[in-house]
C-alpha cells in the first residue's frame, strides 16, 4: 500500500467531477412570520478559498491564532505562509526544495509562538522552522536515523511536543524537547498506515488510522494514554480517513475520500465533523461543494475550517454560520463565496435575494452562477442542496452588512444567512457639515438608525410608533412600520433590512416581508430598555438604564436568543453601538463616561473607559473606520472620538450649536443623523460626505475679508491612506483667483514638481482659505482637491470641490458741490439749497442712490436741517427748500454718504448771509 499512497503523493490525481457532497444541517433561520408552512430549508454553510499563488497538489494546511495560513504545497516541494493582516493575505515562502532540499512536504503544524513544523515525506524527516524576526531558521526534529518511514501527519502541543504519524512504521511518535534535541517515544502502535494526527489543549491525541478505517483518540491522564474509537468507516465502503484537526471545544474534523483501489467516483469526498456527545461523538458533514481528494484540514478559533482540496489545487475556507467576506478594496469585487442551502422538506424555490440591509444591487450581489433554481416546476426533495454564489463589492470603507434569503411562493423566508465584509480604502469627510432636515413634528423622537440605501428609521416614543423615512429623489417620505408600542426608544437595522425596536416591555422585530414588515416579539423578559444595536451576525445589544444593565442577545441556530451580560459597574447606560469586530460601546449619561467592551477570543469582554467627563453623552454610533460619534446633549455638541493607530482615541467636536441632540446614527458615507429632544421633534442629517460651500463677507478690493480665513477640516475616516497625486501642472489642490490658502493650512499642498501628499487613515487636516478680491462685484470659484478617495485611481481620480464665494468692493470717488439761491436773504424768506454729486473717477457716470444730509453753521452753533434726514439723490442732485430763522453769516454743509461698493462719500459747502 505504500507504493499506492506514494503515487497519490506524487500528483497522480483522479478525474474531476462536479457533485455536491452531503451537507450537515447548521440551522441559521431568521425569526419568521408566525404562519405555518409546509416547506422549510436551512443554511448549511459557505465555501470560499484562501487566495494563493498557483498550487500543485497541496496536502497540508494549518492556521495560527492570528489567522495566518500555512500550506504544504506537496507537488511544488515548498512550504508557504499566507500572512493575514487587515483581512488580507500576503504570501511568502518559508522553505522549498531550492533552499533546503524539501521534497514533497505532506503535513504542516504551527505552535503558539509561530514556529512551523513540516513532515518532509520525500526525505523521511520532520523539520522545524523556528521563527526569528520575521524569518525562519530550519532544524531537524526526526530523520531516517530515527527510523522514520513516510512520516505524514504532524502536530505540536502547547509544550512543544511534536507528534508524527509514521505511516509505513504503523505508529504515532512523540518527540519531546530536551535541550536542543528531542527524545522520541511511541504513543500508539499497531496501527495500519496512519495518515493524520492532531492534539488538543489537554494533550489528548487524535489519529486518522487510515487503512484500519478508524479515527482514534488517545486520552492523556497521568502521563498515560488510553485509546478509544471516535468513529469507524465501514469496511465495505469507499472512504478512508486522512487529515484530522480538533478545535477548542473538542470537535474533531476529518477529511475522507475514496480508496482509489476500489475507485468508482469521488462522490464520498467530504469533510466530517465529530461533535462530543457525552462519552461518544455525533457525526455530521461540514458543508463543501465540489471538493476532490481533500487531505489536510485545520480549524481556527472561531470555527472556520480550512481544507487542502488537493484535487482542485486550492485551500478552501468553510464557514458554518454568518459569512465573512473579509476586507475587499472599495470598488473591487471579492472572489465568489458559495452559500449552501439544504431543503428540509420538499418543494420548489420561488425567490432568492442577496441584500445589503434590505436592498439589492448594492455591496452584496448574486453572482448568478449558483445552482439554486427559481422554477416552480423544479421540486427540491428533502435533503437536496443548492448554492447561491455571492460576491462583495463594497461601496464605502468599513464593515458592510448583508444577507441572502430564500423564499417560498408566498414570500415567506425559507432560509437566510447574514453576510458581512469590510470595505478597504480611504474615505474623506468634510467639516463643517451641512445640516439637512429630514422630518419635524415628531412626538419625542428617540432612537435613530440608517440603512445602506439612506433610509432612516426613528422610534417615536411619545406615540408608540416607529417610522421609516424613505429617501427618494433627495426627499424623505414618512411611513409607519410599527405602532402601539410601549415607549419605543432604541432602533437598529440588520443586514437583511429587518428592523429591531427596544420598548419598555421588550424587543420587537419587524421582519422585511415582500416590501412590508411583519412584527414579532423576540425578547420579552427585559423591561425599561433604552438603547439597541445589532451586529454582523444578528446578535443584539440592549441597554437598560434604570437597572444599569447591558444585555447581549446571541442569535441561535433555531432563531431564538441566548441572553448574557456585557460590562459591569455602569450606572446609567443609555446608548450602545457595536463595530465590525464585535466590540461594544456604551454611553453612561449619569457619569459622563463612554465605555469600550473589547471582544475576546473566548467570547468574553474586557472593559475600558474610552472617554470621561462628557456633557450628557446620551447615545453613540460607530463608523466604518472605528471612530465614535457621541451626542453631548448638555452642550448641544456631537463629540467625535477618532481611533488612532495605537488603539487610543483623540477627541474632537464634529458638530456644535445644536438644539438638544438626543440620538445618533452614522451611515456608510460618514453622514450623521440626529433626533432632537425639542418641542418641534426634529430629525435631521449633518452631511459631511459632500464638501461644504463657503461664503465670505464683502470686503474691499485688494484687502483680506474680515472673516478670513474660513476653514474646512478634511478627515480620512477610511482604513487606508488618502493620497493627493502630483498634478501635471499647477497645484493640487487648485484654487480660484481671489482666494488663497492661508498659513493655517495643514493639508498637503502638492506642486507639479513635488511628491504626492498623504492623509493617513484616522487623520484630519485643515484648509484655511483667505478671500482677497481682485475686482469689484460678486466673485465665485472653488478649491478643487484631486485625490484617491474611495480608491479612485489615475486617470479617474476623485475630485472634491469646495465652493467659494464673496464680493469685492470698490467705490468711485465723488465730489459734492453746493448752490444756494438766493445768497442774500431776509429772515423768514425761503431759500433753495441744491447739492450736486459728480463721479470724479468716471465722468460719464451719474451717481445714483444714497442721500445727502445738510447742516447749517452760525457762529459756534451747528443745526441739522430737514430734521437730520438725508435727502435722496435724484439724477445726481439733492434739493432742500427752507427758511432760515436766524440772522447772520452762515455756512451750509452737504454730505453725500456714498453707496456701499459703488460710490464714495464726499462733502461740499456754501456760504450765505441772512439779514434781520
Amino acid at each position: 500500500m505504500a507504493s499506492f499512497i506514494g503515487s497519490i503523493r506524487r500528483g497522480v490525481l483522479r478525474p474531476s467531477r462536479s457533485s455536491l457532497s452531503k451537507l450537515f444541517a447548521v440551522t441559521c433561520l431568521f425569526a419568521l412570520p408566525a404562519a405555518i408552512r409546509a416547506q422549510t430549508a436551512h443554511f448549511s454553510g459557505a465555501q470560499g478559498t484562501v487566495p494563493t499563488s498557483k498550487l500543485n497538489a497541496p496536502h497540508g494546511v494549518a492556521v495560527d491564532g492570528s489567522g495566518n495560513v500555512y500550506i504544504a504545497d506537496t507537488g511544488s516541494s515548498r512550504l508557504l505562509k499566507e500572512t493575514f493582516s487587515g483581512g488580507f493575505y500576503t504570501e511568502s515562502t518559508i522553505t522549498d526544495f531550492a533552499s533546503s532540499y524539501l521534497y514533497q512536504p505532506d503535513a504542516v503544524a504551527v505552535d503558539a509562538i509561530g514556529n512551523v513544523y513540516v513532515s518532509d515525506t520525500g526525505n523521511d524527516q520532520v523539520l522545524k522552522e523556528t521563527q526569528a524576526g520575521g524569518s525562519y531558521i530550519p532544524s531537524t526534529i526526526a530523520s531516517p536515523p530515527n527510523g522514520l518511514d513516510f512520516p505524514f501527519g504532524v502536530a505540536v502541543d502547547a509544550r512543544g511536543n511534536v507528534y508524527i504519524a509514521d505511516f509505513d512504521n504503523n505508529r504515532v511518535l512523540k518527540e519531546t524537547p530536551s535541550g536542543s534535541s528531542y527524545i522520541q517515544s511511541t504513543v500508539a502502535s499497531g496501527l495500519v498506515q496512519p495518515e493524520g494526527v492532531a492534539v488538543d489543549a489537554r494533550g489528548n491525541l487524535y489519529i486518522a488510522d487510515t487503512f484500519n478505517r478508524q479515527v482514534l483518540k488517545e486520552t492523556l491522564s497521568g502521563g498515560i494514554y488510553t485509546q478509544s474509537t471516535i468513529t469507524d468507516f465501514p469496511s465495505g465502503g469507499l472512504r478512508l480517513p486522512f487529515g484530522i484537526a480538533v478545535d477548542g471545544s473538542g470537535n474533531v474534523y476529518i477529511t475522507a475520500f475514496t480508496d482509489i483501489q476500489n475507485y468508482v467516483d469521488n462522490l464520498n469526498d467530504e469533510v466530517l465533523k465529530e461533535t462530543p456527545t457525552g462519552a461518544s461523538y455525533t457525526q455530521s458533514t461540514v458543508p463543501s461543494s465540489g471538493v476532490q481528494t481533500p487531505y489536510g484540514v485545520a480549524v481556527d478559533a472561531i470555527g472556520n475550517v480550512y481544507v487542502a482540496d488537493t484535487g482542485n489545487n486550492r485551500i478552501l475556507k468553510l464557514q458554518g454560520s454568518s459569512v465573512d467576506f473579509g476586507p475587499v478594496n472599495v470598488g473591487s469585487t471579492s472572489p465568489t463565496i458559495s452559500l449552501i442551502f439544504t431543503f428540509d422538506t420538499p418543494g420548489p424555490l420561488f425567490s432568492k435575494s442577496v441584500l445589503t440591509q434590505g436592498a439589492t444591487g448594492l455591496d452584496f450581489t448574486d453572482a448568478g452562477t449558483g445552482s439554486c433554481t427559481i422554477d416552480p416546476r423544479n421540486t427540491y426533495a428533502a435533503g437536496d442542496t443548492c448554492t447561491v454564489d455571492v460576491t462583495f463589492t463594497p461601496q464605502f470603507s468599513g464593515t458592510r452588512y448583508g444577507a441572502a434569503v430564500l423564499q417560498d411562493i408566498s414570500g415567506n423566508t425559507l432560509a437566510a444567512v447574514y453576510l458581512y465584509g469590510i470595505g478597504f480604502g480611504p474615505q474623506a469627510t468634510f467639516l463643517p457639515g451641512t445640516q439637512v432636515p429630514i422630518d419635524s413634528g415628531l412626538a419625542n423622537p428617540f432612537g435613530v438608525a440608517v440603512d445602506a440605501s439612506g433610509n432612516v428609521f426613528v422610534a417615536e416614543s411619545g406615540s408608540g410608533t416607529a417610522y421609516k423615512e424613505t429617501l427618494a429623489g433627495g426627499s424623505y417620505f414618512r411611513t409607519a412600520i410599527a405602532s402601539g408600542l410601549s415607549d419605543p426608544t432604541g432602533v437598529a437595522v440588520d443586514g437583511s433590512g429587518n428592523v429591531y425596536i427596544a420598548a419598555s416591555d421588550g424587543v420587537y422585530k419587524e421582519t422585511l416581508f415582500n416590501g412590508n414588515y411583519s412584527q414579532s416579539k423576540i425578547v420579552s423578559d427585559l423591561n425599561d430598555l433604552v438603547g439597541l444595536a445589532v451586529d454582523t451576525s444578528g446578535n443584539l445589544y440592549i441597554t437598560a438604564s434604570a437597572t444599569g444593565d447591558v444585555h447581549k442577545e446571541t442569535l441561535q441556530a433555531t432563531g431564538s436568543y441566548t441572553e448574557t451580560a456585557v460590562g459591569s459597574g455602569i450606572h446609567g447606560p443609555t446608548g450602545v453601538a457595536v463595530d465590525g469586530s464585535g466590540n461594544v460601546y456604551i454611553t453612561d449619561a449619569k457619569s459622563g463616561d463612554v465605555y469600550k467592551e473589547t471582544l475576546q477570543a473566548n467570547g468574553s469582554y474586557v472593559q475600558t473607559t474610552l472617554a470621561s467627563g462628557l456633557a450628557g453623552p446620551e447615545s453613540v454610533a460607530v463608523d466604518g473606520g472605528g471612530n465614535l460619534y457621541i451626542t453631548g446633549s448638555g452642550r448641544g455638541e456631537v463629540y467625535k472620538e477618532v481611533l488612532q493607530t495605537n488603539g487610543s482615541y483623540l477627541q474632537t467636536i464634529a458638530a456644535s450649536g445644536l438644539n438638544a441632540p438626543w440620538w445618533i446614527a452614522v451611515d456608510g458615507r460618514g453622514n450623521i443623523y440626529l433626533s432632537h429632544d425639542t418641542p418641534r421633534g426634529d430629525l435631521a442629517m449633518i452631511d459631511v460626505a459632500d464638501p461644504p460651500a463657503l461664503s465670505f463677507a464683502k470686503t474691499g478690493v485688494g484687502f483680506p475679508s474680515p472673516d478670513s480665513p474660513r476653514t474646512v477640516t478634511v478627515s480620512n475616516i477610511g482604513n487606508a491612506a488618502l493620497f493627493l497625486p502630483v498634478p501635471g501642472s499647477g497645484a493640487n489642490p487648485s484654487i480660484a483667483a481671489s482666494f488663497t490658502l492661508g498659513g493655517e493650512t495643514t493639508c498637503p499642498e502638492v506642486g507639479s514638481s513635488g511628491t504626492a501628499g498623504t492623509l493617513d487613515a484616522g487623520s484630519s487636516c485643515i484648509y484655511a482659505i483667505d478671500f482677497i478680491p481682485a475686482a469689484r462685484g460678486s466673485i465665485s470659484g472653488s478649491l478643487v482637491v484631486t485625490d484617491t478617495n474611495l480608491n479612485a485611481a489615475s486617470p479617474g481620480y476623485a475630485v472634491q470641490s469646495i465652493a467659494l464665494s464673496g464680493s469685492g468692493m470698490t467705490s468711485d470717488a465723488t465730489r459734492t458741490t453746493l448752490r444756494v439761491s438766493p445768497k442774500l436773504v431776509t429772515v423768514g424768506v425761503g431759500v433753495t439749497i441744491t447739492a450736486t454729486v459728480t463721479d470724479t473717477t468716471n465722468s460719464a457716470t451719474v451717481p445714483e442712490g444714497g442721500g445727502v444730509t445738510f447742516t447749517d453753521s452760525v457762529g459756534d452753533t451747528v443745526v441739522s436741517l430737514s430734521g437730520g434726514a438725508a435727502v435722496p439723490l435724484n439724477d445726481g442732485k439733492a434739493t432742500l427748500n427752507l427758511t432760515l430763522p436766524v440772522a447772520g453769516a452762515q455756512t451750509i454743509t452737504a454730505h453725500y454718504g456714498g453707496v456701499n461698493d459703488s460710490f464714495a462719500g464726499s462733502t461740499g459747502q456754501a456760504s450765505l448771509t441772512v439779514q434781520p
